[in-house]
């Protein structure tokens, strides 16, 4: 699990799980959606 002070939100308020998800991958070559 990974806690964070605030969820990125765009524009119209949808949580942005790509940007949730980047700080995983960011060593990879890969990503995954």
């Amino acid at each position: 699990y990974s806690f964070v002070d605030a969820l990125p939100r765009n524009a119209s308020g949808k949580i942005l799980k790509r940007e949730l998800r980047a700080s995983f991958w960011n060593h990879s070559s890969r990503q995954i959606g």
